[in-house]
């Protein structure tokens, strides 16, 4: 299985539902890989803003990431909470984790937040 190389996007300035074409990455390239969804997608999201930010530190690999949001207690990598930490553990990024009833709450969380989000949906 491949991450899809979309994302949705959410601005105040762009429509809903704009996709981000973010690098493609396979989490089967890996050892593991058929765990290794989140931290895939984590990659490629990270590696979009690099390139948009012009921020190359932040363009981390599967491997990379696996090793950030390992979750000891879970013996695992698919503990969102622990995904988004390290997202957001880079200067000037903010990550969230949430669960949705659907996708009309995207639009919701825009207009509250008046900011451009990517969206990894799994």
């Amino acid at each position: 299985m491949t991450v899809s190389e979309h994302f949705l996007v959410a601005s105040k300035s762009a429509r809903l539902g704009q996709l981000l074409h973010v690098p493609e990455r396979s989490q089967l390239r890996y050892p593991g890989g058929k765990s290794l969804c989140s931290p895939t997608t984590v990659s490629m999201l990270l590696s979009y803003w690099s390139g948009q930010l012009d921020r190359p530190e932040l363009d981390r690999d599967v491997p990379d990431v696996v090793q950030g949001v390992y979750d000891p207690g879970w013996q695992g990598t698919g503990n969102w909470s622990f995904n988004t930490a390290y997202a957001g553990s880079f200067k000037g990024l903010r990550a969230y984790v949430t669960r949705l009833s659907d996708l009309s709450e995207v639009e919701r969380l825009d207009r509250q937040r008046h900011s451009r989000w990517a969206i990894g949906l799994l």
